[in-house]
């Protein structure tokens, strides 16, 4: 029999899509936003090249049709949020786990943000490479900081650390349980907040963003296996929820996955929040033993979801590096669905009607 640790490790690894791991940083000798009577200037072009000197780098900043992705897909500012002295920088480091992709976002004034996205659930070992990369800057730029506070961030929550832990968790069994509510007053009493209010629409796909709220006066060993103990505690609890689904209200999920395999095989046109939806219904079914998985990477768990999303739909979708639904059709048809997104997801998702429901849920789904 496996331990219960590895087992809530496996329910974590079916419902995080990805963490973003971030440390904030502000130049001591710039004043922040908030202590200033006008906006500071900054010596950015000096600053870019003390950045090279440290690490070579690329600069995205001007490359509007990655902003999206950026946002999307690493948890990066949008283009609504940049500053006039906003920089994108990508650096591709060498750690001890691999090359790793790390992000420096310079903010307004004297902010710098540093992260790295990952899939993987070993978040000490994320958090422990992005501090030595982020500690090579500390020898050029001086960062705010102080004995017994900390580092000195613009977000008082960040003081101390200046760690945040950002997480994509797909919630859709206790979301259809409706304990969505208990959850957001839980995650508050453990420190870890979420960004859907209990008052609003479930998120396409039930996905929902949960970080760590404070970072002050914790040393960020003791933030990470906090945070990671609530996420597995978590884990543990979705998957009851999702067997209570396979099991005690075995109709509804046969009802639920059965529209969504059938919409996905005859649907024309698939909107973005549906899509997330009919998405969220395959995951389920084939986590709870519902559904047999398709074999095929274009479908994989921790990107299809932002696939389908409008500002990633084309380059997702339509990306000829990776093998898909729509691999097989002729360049003159990608160029016209191009325009229509709707469309595009419609035919991306008709291979999901290919799954199959498993034998053991099917025969109790004949004992009805």
């Amino acid at each position: 029999m496996k331990p219960k640790s590895h087992a809530a490790e496996v329910a974590l690894k079916t419902i995080c899509l990805k963490t973003q791991i971030v440390l904030v940083r502000n130049v001591a000798q710039y004043p922040f936003p908030t202590q200033s009577t006008r906006a500071t200037t900054v010596p950015i072009q000096a600053w870019l090249t003390q950045i090279a000197d440290i690490h070579p780098f690329d600069d995205l900043t001007d490359d509007l049709a990655f902003a999206h992705i950026a946002e999307h897909r690493y948890g990066l500012a949008d283009v609504e949020e940049r500053h006039p002295a906003y920089r994108l920088l990508r650096f591709q480091v060498a750690c001890d786990s691999g090359i790793r992709t790390f992000w420096c976002e310079l903010m307004a004034c004297n902010h710098f943000t540093f992260s790295v996205t990952s899939a993987e659930l070993d978040f000490n070992e994320a958090v422990a490479d992005l501090e030595r990369f982020t500690d090579r800057f500390a020898e050029v730029f001086h960062f705010a900081y102080d004995e017994q506070f900390g580092y000195l961030t613009s977000q008082p929550t960040l003081t101390g650390t200046g760690l945040r832990i950002r997480s994509w968790i797909h919630l859709s069994g206790l979301a259809s349980l409706n304990y969505l509510p208990q959850l957001c007053r839980a995650a508050e009493v453990k420190g870890v907040l979420t960004e859907y209010m209990p008052n609003e629409e479930p998120p396409a796909g039930d996905i929902f963003i949960l970080y760590n709220r404070f970072s002050l006066n914790l040393p960020t060993d003791a933030i990470v296996r906090d945070y990671k103990a609530f996420l597995l505690r978590l884990a543990r609890q979705e998957m009851r929820a999702r067997m209570r689904l396979a099991h005690d209200r075995v109709a509804h999920l046969y009802d639920e996955l059965l529209r969504a395999l059938l919409l996905c095989r005859h649907a024309l046109i698939v909107p973005e929040r549906e899509a997330q939806n009919l998405l969220s219904s395959y995951w389920t079914g084939c986590s709870c033993g519902a559904l047999e998985p398709i074999d095929d990477p274009a479908y994989a768990f921790n990107d299809c979801f932002d696939s389908v999303r409008d500002a990633l739909c084309p380059q997702s979708l339509l990306n000829l590096e990776t093998p898909h639904a729509l691999g097989s059709l002729p360049p003159i048809c990608r160029q016209e669905y191009l325009l229509n997104y709707d469309i595009l997801r419609a035919l991306w998702l008709r291979k999901l009607s290919e799954a199959k429901f498993t034998p053991a849920f099917l025969s109790r789904v004949n004992r009805l």
